[in-house]
């Protein structure tokens, strides 16, 4: 019998200590400890996860060509999210569809296509008032059907199916009841659905379906040892493993392995992941099939990231801009106003944009303009923002950036001081939109003052479909 994947690729055995967890109720968790999710999009170039942010909103931040973008939430969802999310890429991978748990304990879903971008959020049909949990969902029968998966408030396993022909039903996963104490995933194994969750005893479960069997019965992983966390699940190599990740009881992130040529499971720790899991995690599979990636909460809130390849072993990383910013700006000093926000936002038609910049100005001594912050709550694939000074002793003339590098722009504004008479001009293009025009003043000693400029749809030569917001 060959060696495991997982004992190549350095994993340390686990610590077993037992901890404790309650079964997740209806009320609201700190968006902080909401587990992720993550997919694989655009033929596998993009790397997408979604997470809550610290407003109850759904966030975003892509990964391409190894860059990952700052965080952008997406619109309509601050305020609405009382889960973690979940997602799948559907119809031939032209949709990418994101679900989480509304105020109201239904299932809210919004979906997205390069060709249209984002709907509004909609609440699944008869889910008001079930879930107890985020949701889990795979793409099964060809990718002509989807399962979504929650913890439902009677604690069985609940499915909604969705097909373009019935639309979406409901089915009760049978044997759960009683047996499932957390958030459940899935994988699609060949033409099997497995369905995983933690245990009332803590251990790691599987439900599995077929059509040729139907439900099995709810069973104890073997080897497991013990979860504090809901678990996520992929399948790797070519579709002859199921990874299935989940923090736990010492902490750091745990993985059982099965593999189909020995039909056998296997358990092992991540290295390097000791102590920095502070929530359940999300799992894909990147890089044309060669690699594994596993996102979760660091204790910080943050978004950390473990990557496995054969090639390099197990590496782990923070995505930029997720630390939560859930403080207030930090307090004026002597002398220094009181925090003032410009809102540079779209309207119908124009670039999918939203920035909000917070300002304190000096009362006394040099009368000088400073930015605080910059939060960007939305800013689409394709645009472009451009940033220009004018007036007299500007520190720059014009700065450049893209979505992925907006946030090492607005870090290096932050140490510029705008005197009173300069003017600021920020633009936001996109070749298929009408631009954002917004001038901002500096004034003596007052707050700073916005007006937006009229400007004009860009024509490209040749029409291509929008990039993804």
């Amino acid at each position: 019998m060959r060696a495991h994947h997982h004992i190549r690729r350095g994993l340390a055995a686990p610590l077993l200590l037992l901890l404790g967890i309650a079964v997740p109720g209806v009320a609201r968790a700190s968006s902080w400890t909401d587990a992720p999710a993550a997919v694989v999009f655009n033929g596998g170039a993009s790397n997408v996860v979604f997470f809550t942010g610290s407003d109850g909103g759904i966030d975003e931040s892509a990964e391409l060509d190894g860059q990952w973008s700052d965080p952008v939430e997406l619109a309509d969802t601050a305020g609405t999210a009382t889960s973690g999310p979940a997602a799948d890429v559907f119809r031939g991978g032209s949709e990418i569809d994101v679900y989480y748990r509304g105020a109201d304990a239904g299932i809210y879903e919004l979906d997205y296509t390069n060709a249209r971008g984002w709907s509004a959020p909609f609440e699944l049909p008869g889910t008001a008032g079930t879930a107890a949990s985020a949701p889990g969902v795979d793409v099964f029968r060809s990718g002509t059907e989807v399962d979504l998966w929650y913890l439902a408030t009677d604690g069985s396993i609940d499915e909604e199916a969705y097909t373009d022909t019935h639309g979406w039903g409901a089915v009760v996963v049978p044997g759960t009841a009683g047996v499932a104490a957390s958030s459940p995933t899935a994988d699609v194994f060949g033409s099997q659905v497995d369905v995983f969750y933690r245990g009332t005893d803590n251990g790691l479960h599987e439900t599995t379906y077929t059509d040729q069997s139907g439900w099995s019965a709810s069973y104890g992983a073997p080897s497991t040892g013990l979860l504090t966390s809901a678990p996520a699940a992929d399948v790797f190599r070519n579709g002859t493993e199921v990874d299935v990740f989940y923090a736990d009881a010492s902490g750091a992130l745990g993985e059982s392995v099965y593999e189909q040529s020995t039909a056998a499971w296997s358990t092992g720790r991540v290295p390097g992941t000791g102590g920095v899991i502070g929530s359940a995690p999300a799992a894909d599979v990147y890089a044309q099939g060669s690699q594994v990636d596993v996102f979760y909460r660091t204790p910080a809130g943050a978004i950390g990231e473990s990557v496995y390849s054969d090639l390099t072993g197990w590496q782990t990383s923070t995505l930029p801009g997720t630390t939560p910013q859930s403080a207030p700006p930090p307090p004026a000093t002597s002398g220094q106003s009181q925090p003032t926000t410009t809102t540079v936002r779209a309207r119908r038609g124009r670039v999918r944009a939203d920035l909000r910049i917070t300002w304190t100005f000096a009362r006394r001594g040099a009368p000088v303009t400073e930015i605080r912050r910059v939060r960007v709550m939305r800013f689409e694939r394709g645009a472009r923002l451009a940033v220009h000074c004018r007036g007299r002793h500007c520190r720059f003339r014009t700065r450049h950036a893209d979505r992925a590098s907006l946030r090492s722009l607005w870090r290096r504004l932050e140490r510029v001081r705008f005197r009173a008479g300069q003017r600021l001009l920020i633009t936001i293009t996109h070749p298929h939109r009408i631009s954002i025009r917004v001038l901002v003043r500096f004034r003596v000693r007052r707050a700073p003052v916005q007006r937006e400029l009229r400007a004009t749809r860009k024509h490209a030569s040749h029409r291509h479909r929008t990039h993804r917001s």
